[in-house]
């Protein structure tokens, strides 16, 4: 595990020794969750050549994770074939170049109960500008060198990000190394611990690009199950043990401008305590590419936001401009997203990438394509049976979720408290495309099964004419 998540990959060593392909078998379920009947598959891939499987396939059998009816209905005959380790590495479009990239961006905090007593066009806390350069800095590593506005911070990382001489602002720098399912030790970028009861996944993080150059996770696959987690807060309420045991998850999709990928990045940010399950940071995320590469060459010098967000004003507007259609003005008047799509009669491309052996295990991933309005299902509905609840009136999902829309066509939908949850979990973040993209619609769902282990499953979603 160590070597894992701590060693550097070597570039050449891609030769994988045995992953896991998925045969879904056609279920008649009408809303539950069902186990699904895996095989296994061995296969030599590399950063170049992903997704060759040979013809080698011995028994598997059945899987102990859970999949959502509508997972079953998307991947009926479409085989899934297993991930390079460095699929997350090899297909990521930041940190590419020698010279720095820059998007500029703005964040918004959010705290809990501001999010509950208004969920549509939820006002922040505190908001700020901030410029974030990205670099490869060889082969295996490339750098991040992020500089904030005082009032972007918010809490993140506890709000303790160094104050720059040159300008008065933040700097938030890092540097990212080439690693299987770019896997990272939680506690090497938060300060955080997990107790000695739990296991080694509980401090593990996990980058996965769901769908190149749309969408990208970052976060812990791990959730305790509920009696552990509620076991562990009495021992540590006896013991006045305070230290943060953070579950973290950084969702973002992207759309292209003008040929350059990922040019527009809309995300959201969320942090819950593990143990006691509260929602303790939130905070939406939005960027947009500084195409004049002149504007900002040493991130170490003096910046000015005013001119940088004047630079940014064109593609602003242009990642706005479709907002004035009739689907737009429907799910900023707060309209789910499911009527939206039924009524446009839109069409499905989907993508679903699984952890098939547990949060450190391999991934296996498929894709179904021309899936009809019919299969678009929001697992946090009133109509969904995916949940377990506690002290929660079965139906009443206001009570389990905060469903956000922002003013920018993005929205989301997030548990409240953890606590509310036995098995069975999601998070959910979309928004609308643009004209130039096509158009429509795009999502992440994340699935998992508290019980289980946690989150098992991605699924990026384009919903178009």
């Amino acid at each position: 595990f160590d070597k894992m998540v701590g060693a550097e990959a070597s570039a050449g060593n891609a030769r994988l020794m045995l992953l896991m392909m998925l045969l879904l078998y056609p279920i008649r379920a009408t809303h539950a969750i069902g186990y699904q009947r895996f095989r296994r598959l061995a296969f030599v891939g590399s950063p170049n050549n992903l997704w060759r499987p040979s013809t080698k396939i011995a028994s598997f059998g059945a899987c102990a994770h859970h999949l959502s009816l509508q997972q079953q209905a998307l991947a009926r005959g479409n085989k899934a074939l297993a991930v390079d380790p460095l699929w997350s590495w090899e297909q990521r479009n930041t940190g590419t170049n020698r010279e720095w990239a820059t998007h500029i961006g703005v964040w918004r905090h959010y705290n809990a109960s501001g999010l509950a007593e208004q969920p549509i066009f939820p006002i922040p806390w505190t908001s700020g500008r901030l410029a974030k350069n990205l670099r490869l800095s060889d082969g295996d590593t490339f750098d991040l060198w992020s500089v904030l506005e005082s009032s972007a911070a918010g809490l993140f990382n506890g709000g303790n990000l160094p104050n720059r001489t040159s300008d008065l602002h933040r700097d938030l720098r890092a540097t990212f190394t080439k690693k299987p399912w770019r896997m990272t030790r939680l506690r090497s970028l938060l300060p955080s611990s997990y107790p000695c009861t739990w296991p080694e996944e509980a401090d593990v993080l996990r980058v996965t690009i769901v769908r190149p150059g749309a969408c990208t996770i970052a976060g812990v696959p791990y959730i305790p199950k509920l009696p552990l987690a509620q076991s562990t807060a009495a021992d540590e309420r006896a013991q006045n043990i305070t230290v943060p045991h953070p579950l973290v998850y950084e969702m973002w999709l992207s759309e292209s401008h003008q040929g350059v990928p990922e040019a527009i990045k809309s995300g959201l940010f969320v942090h819950y305590d593990a143990v006691h399950g509260n929602l303790i940071e939130c905070f939406r995320m939005k960027e947009l590419a500084l195409f004049d590469g002149q504007l900002l060459r040493d991130p170490a010098a003096a910046i000015d936001f005013d001119l940088l967000s004047a630079a940014t004003a064109g593609i602003s507007a242009s990642s706005r401009e479709h907002l004035t259609t009739p689907h737009a003005q429907a799910l900023l008047r707060g309209v789910p997203i499911s009527d939206i799509v039924e009524k446009a009669q839109w069409q499905g491309d989907v993508r679903v990438h699984h952890f098939a052996d547990g949060p450190l295990g391999g991934e296996v991933a498929w894709q179904a394509q021309e899936v009809g309005a019919q299969d678009f299902v929001t697992p946090s509905s009133d109509s969904s049976d995916l949940f377990v609840t506690r002290g929660v009136p079965h139906g009443d999902m206001t009570e389990m979720f905060h469903s956000l829309v922002f003013d920018d066509g993005f929205y989301a939908k997030v548990p409240r408290h953890l606590g509310l949850f036995e098995d069975g979990i999601s998070l959910e973040i979309g928004c609308l495309r643009t004209q130039d993209c096509g158009g429509g619609l795009q999502r992440l769902l994340v699935l998992g099964d508290r019980s289980q282990g946690g989150f098992h499953s991605l699924c990026h979603e384009v919903w178009a004419s």
